[in-house]
């Protein structure tokens, strides 16, 4: 199958496009810079999450702090989102464990429907597990932890399969192709602390039910994909940037550290399998549960090196 080569520039094409425009800015007599209109402006329309029975930590997960947004005809849009706590952690854990993110996106048009995504599940709780240390022949066994991530589910209402969003720490960043708001329109972020569609599976239904829900808290943009915001651009790409090096790479770097120790105790557990049942437990410490627990880690590494590898893509790298 060929790659459409247009298709995967665009976004290099978008930023550096961006960039020249902004660094070609007038100035203003008092030396300010001046910008142009550009789309994506946000309006006064953050609104506090309401009363739910969830802890201090849980709560910070799902209230919004601030929010960016980038449209562009071609190139598309870029929403990003920083929560007061670690949206990443929690969201699909525990008291939020039927929460959800949603991105609404709806056309100028009225003739056209809103589209967007859901996320749901995710979230991640420590656990033990073997750290090996060798000398030259002989293996010492030790106890140690990682951040163990369950699988994040999404929904993809109208947007296609390269639509995505990426949850790290408190940031949050949605991309979708171009070619969806051919008219100026408005964008939604929608975090719920319980699912107002039930704990089903995911689908048209429910995303029309979930329309008519009202969430605990809300940011929304007007936007014009015919006026691109380069005035945002820095600050947007000094964000998705932090994501990038501060967020997804020190955790993959954890993961695959974590797969290799995994790995190991699967490869030597005839030798070693006692020592890792004392640390681990005799169910946790079996050679199915590693195994189980070794192709989870590897999933979690093959989704990383993808939202990494997308998001260096939108930064031209």
């Amino acid at each position: 199958m060929g790659v459409d080569r247009s298709a995967v520039c665009a976004p290099a094409r978008f930023w550096a496009k961006s960039r020249a425009g902004c660094r070609g800015l007038g100035r203003r007599r008092d030396g300010s810079a001046a910008l142009p209109d550009a789309g994506a402006r946000p309006r006064p329309g953050l609104m506090t999450v309401g009363p739910v029975a969830v802890s201090g930590p849980e709560r910070d997960a799902i209230t919004i702090k601030s929010s960016a947004v980038v449209a562009d005809q071609a190139f598309g849009l870029v929403v990003t989102v920083t929560l007061r706590g670690n949206i990443e952690r929690y969201l699909g854990q525990d008291d939020l464990e039927h929460g959800l993110l949603v991105l609404v996106v709806i056309p100028g048009s009225g003739r056209q429907k809103p589209v967007g995504m859901i996320g749901e599940g995710g979230g991640s709780a420590a656990k033990r597990l073997p750290v090996f240390g060798r000398t030259g022949k002989q293996v010492t066994v030790k106890g140690g932890s990682v951040d163990a991530f369950d699988p994040e589910r999404v929904l993809r209402v109208g947007l296609g399969g390269q639509a995505t969003v990426t949850r790290s720490g408190n940031q949050v960043v949605f991309t979708v192709p171009g070619g969806v708001l051919r008219q100026p329109g408005r964008i939604a972020v929608e975090p719920f602390a319980r699912s107002p569609i039930g704990s089903g599976p995911l689908g048209i239904r429910t995303w029309r039910k979930l329309l008519r829900a009202h969430p605990g808290a809300l940011v929304s943009f007007n936007v014009d994909p015919t006026k691109p915001s380069c005035d945002q651009l820095p600050a947007l790409s000094t964000q998705i940037s932090d994501v990038v090096a501060g967020g997804l790479e020190p955790e993959r770097r954890l993961q695959e550290q974590a797969e290799a120790n995994l790995a190991e105790a699967v490869a030597e557990y005839l030798a070693i399998g006692r020592e890792v049942e004392l640390i681990l437990g005799p169910q946790r410490g079996s050679e199915p549960a590693l195994r189980d627990e070794l192709s989870r880690i590897s999933v979690r590494i093959h989704r990383l090196r993808s939202e990494i590898a997308g998001l260096e893509r939108l930064l031209g790298g």
